[in-house]
Formats: C-alpha cells, sequence, structure tokens
C-alpha cells in the first residue's frame, strides 16, 4: 500500500509558493479567518467583500500587502 504522505510530488503539490488564493467575504468571520490562515501558509491572498472599509480594517490589522482597491 501506498504512503501518500510520504510522495515528494504530493509535498510539492502542498506548497504554497507561488499560489494566490481569492477568498469572498475576507473582511469579517470565517472569511477573514481563511485568509489570514492563507496568508500564513505563504499563499498570496487576494480578500473580496462588500464593504471597503472593512476589508483595508482586515488588511491592515492582518499586515496583508495592501495592492489595490476595486
Amino acid at each position: 500500500m501506498t504512503n501518500f504522505a510520504e510522495r515528494s510530488d504530493l509535498a510539492e503539490a502542498k506548497s504554497a509558493t507561488g499560489r494566490i488564493a481569492l477568498v469572498t467575504g475576507g473582511g469579517t468571520g470565517v472569511g477573514r479567518g481563511i485568509a489570514e490562515a492563507l496568508g500564513a501558509e505563504g499563499y498570496t491572498v487576494v480578500v473580496s467583500g462588500r464593504r471597503a472599509d472593512v476589508l483595508n480594517l482586515a488588511v491592515m490589522a492582518t499586515k496583508m500587502p495592501l495592492v489595490g482597491r476595486g
């Protein structure tokens, strides 16, 4: 039986280097938590939501780089 945890191709697939994640509703609640977790794993995280002021606060609080506003 194959031990998938030891396969190097799967370990590389789990690497977040160069990956981008889009999190909708990333300003509050679960969305913000997901955005923070993905950022901690090394993803470039793009957050979206309905309220720009809330998104800006989330970005400033988590020290995510602010790239642009839509």
